[in-house]
């Protein structure tokens, strides 16, 4: 028995090895084939992750604002989930009690009724010693309002509930506001993508990639097949590492590089990280503190 394993285990390491020194370096990566179009240059983009989350109130008008105008922001990253009555809210929690002064879950009200609550209540810049935007009407906006304010800011929408009429509203928005170029859709749920796949066309939308797709590209990475991998959607967005695999391996960060996604990173907040990531060639960084990441950009650019 122990010699079949061997053989085993020794056959696999010949086509491993085979495979890495003679076919991979011989193949040619496949390319996505419809790329991005809101990207303005070739700079690593800020994108304001919840609108800046460490500098305000998350996912707020205020916040995004802010991080537009004071930050200098590519691009605002934000969640979506549903109320009671079918409309698109931006918050990422499914109870509101970590950022605001309601309590029970999002999806049991109204958007009036959340639109009363304080969404600036429980933010603070000191440890919770001073609560700064406490009764400044700071609320929790619709997708709507936020399409309204900023038409031409590329946005960054992720799904957190597998909710048929928030997929259908999101979509139905997208396409109102004519934002079908400057929006990114997607999900880290499974269930969701299985209603984006029935409820959209995926050649109109621009989409990151889904969590199985992900897994999918891992593998073909791991096992040195990453050229035979047919890439489906423009924009892949990553954790610096998950458990024991790093994305910002040079390998991995070449191969993606040869296949033409955009290639995003989140939460970057660390200063040594986001100056690493300025020389890797990665096209954009997630950051709840989009100031900073706008000082250092600028400092490397010089």
């Amino acid at each position: 028995m122990l010699v079949i394993y061997i053989l085993i285990i020794s056959f696999i390491l010949f086509i491993y090895f085979i495979n890495r020194l003679v076919i991979y370096p011989m193949l040619k990566f496949n390319k996505i084939k419809n790329k991005t179009s809101f990207r303005a240059s070739n700079k690593l983009l800020n994108i304001a992750h919840r609108g800046g989350g460490l500098e305000s109130p998350e996912n707020t008008l205020y916040a995004f604002q802010k991080s537009i105008e004071t930050a200098k922001a590519d691009m605002l990253e934000i969640d979506v989930r549903v109320s009671a009555d079918n409309e698109a809210v931006v918050i990422h929690n499914d109870t509101l009690v970590e950022t605001t002064n309601g309590h029970g879950k999002v999806s049991d009200y109204t958007v009036e009724e959340l639109q009363n609550l304080d969404a600036g209540y429980n933010f603070s810049l000191d440890n919770e010693i001073s609560f700064p935007f406490r009764g400044k009407a700071v609320r929790i906006p619709t997708l709507e309002e936020l399409f309204k304010q900023f038409p031409n800011t590329p946005i960054n929408i992720d799904i957190k509930m597998p909710s048929k009429p928030l997929v259908k509203r999101v979509v139905q928005l997208i396409n109102a506001y004519s934002r079908t170029d400057n929006t990114i859709i997607g999900s880290n749920y499974y269930k969701v993508w299985r209603i984006i796949k029935k409820e959209t066309s995926l050649n109109r939308f621009i989409f990151f990639f889904p969590p199985q797709e992900v897994l999918k590209l891992i593998i073909f990475h791991l096992l040195h097949l990453t050229p035979l991998y047919k890439p489906k959607y423009p924009v892949l967005e990553l954790p610096l590492k998950v458990k024991i695999f790093n994305f910002t391996n040079p390998r991995f960060l070449r191969e993606v590089k040869l296949m033409n996604f955009e290639l995003f990173f989140w939460t970057v907040n660390e200063e040594t990280v986001m100056k690493k990531l300025l020389k890797s060639g990665v096209d954009g960084i997630m950051t709840d503190i989009p100031s900073r990441f706008n000082e250092i950009r600028n400092n490397f650019a010089h």
